[in-house]
């Protein structure tokens, strides 16, 4: 719709799609990180620009696989999904989907596939090389998990991997000798003797890597020799700027500042005109208590979505969000 479209317009990593494709299409190491801090748009708008890219295309030659993109936690590996089919104007659970532990959507359709980190690392289990995947997205890399950093470790050598079986099966093909799948064996991880049902796996083809990060702080992986003997390049999109105006309370008693974080959400809500409220709260307990005022207060317990632009919404969060 327009109103879709005009909101994809504003975000600021919209006019860096050039850019990060070029980067992601020719380098010739396969590894591109981009460092956006949050707003910018880079969670819900880069498998986009993959698809569009003719990614997870089954006629390509190069990349007919799927684009795979890994999420530290559940809800945001289906509420991401649930926003990029929107977007996108196709059926959820089609061309988009989703897999979590015990659930997923997922059909013969999927291009775009939203999962958690723990997902990916199951499935490398058993296909180490991901051949069904043309690029794996791994979104939130500055959490720094134990998944994640599991996941850069093994993609960091499956990656360079993938193109060296790829260019060995040009050259046996230019050459007309005949596939020796055996040697796929020897390449993988030391002690694996056999690739488990070789003759049914995708044929071969590159593998991209994409690293997302919400902090500068990306020096953990362009400069570790041990990880990517070639520092990959890093594209840095800009942050979405709002005014921001300072205001102080004369008084809080240190007793009861969560009764007074409720009473001035309420004071804002009643007060000024619309927008989003935003509280940070120091605990998980503060956010249920604080949660449990304002349902008591206003009990509207329906959740529009899309957001309804004309009714006001809170968030209470940990400082970590």
């Amino acid at each position: 719709t327009e109103e879709i479209t005009a909101s994809r317009e504003l975000l600021p990593i919209i006019k860096m799609e050039g850019t990060i494709m070029d980067h992601v299409e020719n380098d010739p190491h396969g590894v591109v990180i981009i460092c956006g801090e949050t707003g910018s748009g880079k969670t819900t708008q880069t498998p986009q620009f993959l698809l569009e890219a003719g990614f997870s295309d089954p006629r390509s030659p190069l990349y007919p696989g799927r684009i795979g993109v890994t999420q530290p936690r559940r809800v945001a590996a289906l509420s991401t999904s649930e926003r990029v089919a929107v977007e996108l104007n196709v059926s959820f659970g089609r061309e988009v989907s989703y897999q979590v532990r015990y659930s997923h959507n997922m059909s013969k359709h999927t291009k775009v596939k939203f999962m958690t980190e723990g997902i990916l690392l199951k499935e490398m289990q058993s296909d180490l090389l991901l051949r069904r995947y043309s690029v794996i997205v791994l979104d939130e890399a500055h959490e720094r998990s134990i998944n994640t950093d599991l996941l850069i470790g093994l993609l960091s050598r499956v990656v360079p991997l993938r193109r060296q079986l790829y260019e060995e099966g040009l050259e046996r093909k230019s050459r007309n000798l005949p596939r020796k799948e055996e040697d796929l064996s020897k390449l993988l991880m030391e002690g694996q003797q056999t690739m488990p049902n070789v003759s049914k796996q995708p044929p071969i083809t590159p593998l991209k890597l994409i690293i997302m990060s919400a902090t500068l702080r990306v020096k953990d992986f362009t400069e570790n020799d041990k990880l990517f003997v070639n520092p990959p390049p890093v594209i840095n999109v800009e942050a979405r700027q709002f005014p921001v105006t300072a205001h102080f309370g004369k008084k809080t008693p240190l007793r009861e500042y969560l009764k007074a974080a409720c009473h001035k959400v309420c004071q804002i809500h009643e007060r000024l005109p619309p927008g989003g409220i935003l509280v940070f709260c120091s605990t998980q307990r503060e956010i249920e208590l604080l949660s449990r005022m304002l349902t008591k207060i206003y009990r509207r317990k329906k959740v529009d979505y899309p957001p309804d632009m004309e009714k006001r919404r809170k968030a209470l969060a940990k400082k970590k969000a």
